[in-house]
């Protein structure tokens, strides 16, 4: 895709005012980023889910998403992402889908007794984010729920858990994230990067209202359209969207 930019002042001025009219960042160059926060603003049911690549990221755009407990690889998944933490072949991070609880903690309260940042829905269309240990600490009523490591207002690595050994999960890597903003959500596959790198994607680049940063490394994978990436992986958590 091509990227239009202003020239004079009178075009940067006209560039930049229809990125702020629709939140996107304002650059003074329209691409894929803005065109997607433009076709939202207009409400242009038929267009998602929508696959697109904006700041280096691979990015599923919905109305909605759909975590799920698995055992198989992501590649019999379509418009899906490798979703938050497991262990022992089962999620082990905050995992909500259709009102039932598949599971109903966070990833490290067992270990270190802290929290973990969760992205939810309710069953009236309400979006939410909170940090929990327990479902004790999340509202009534939750239809869809991801736990991770919360971005933008919500990024504190430390009061996630992420701490002593599991530092790690902050490392350069591949790592997957659920963003939201303006009524979508965004499943990204961000590569190669940190945890400060991709707070940074979430809360900078892509202005989301509200984010967290799923797992990376070896599970990281997606799988759309136009874009397939460790879709052999077995996965036991993943996100779709719809």
């Amino acid at each position: 895709m091509k990227f239009v930019s202003g020239i004079t002042p009178s075009e940067r001025r006209l560039v930049c005012a229809l990125q702020r009219a629709v939140d996107s960042k304002e650059d003074n160059s329209l691409g894929p980023a803005s065109l997607v926060d433009i076709a939202i603003a207009l409400d242009i049911q038929d267009l998602f889910p929508l696959c697109v690549d904006m700041y280096g990221a691979h990015i599923i755009v919905c109305k909605d998403f759909l975590p799920a407990k698995v055992a198989a690889p992501l590649k019999n998944y379509a418009r899906a992402i490798s979703g938050s933490f497991s262990w022992a072949e089962a999620p082990c991070s905050f995992l909500i889908s259709g009102g039932t609880v598949k599971c109903g903690f966070a990833c490290h309260c067992w270990t270190n007794g802290c929290p973990e940042t969760v992205l939810y829905k309710n069953y009236y269309g309400r979006v939410g984010i909170r940090r929990a240990r327990t479902t004790d600490d999340l509202p009534l009523g939750i239809k869809y729920a991801t736990g991770g490591m919360g971005l933008c207002a919500f990024y504190d690595p430390a009061a996630d858990g992420f701490i002593g050994k599991y530092v790690d999960a902050l490392r350069k890597t591949d790592h997957t994230v659920i963003g939201y903003k303006n009524g979508y959500f965004f499943l990204c596959y961000v590569p190669n990067a940190t945890a400060r790198t991709v707070n940074s994607f979430a809360q900078d680049k892509m202005k989301f209202e509200y984010a967290i940063m799923l797992d990376g490394g070896g599970p990281a994978a997606i799988n759309n359209e136009e874009v397939q990436i460790n879709t052999n992986h077995i996965q036991y958590y993943i996100v779709q969207g719809v």
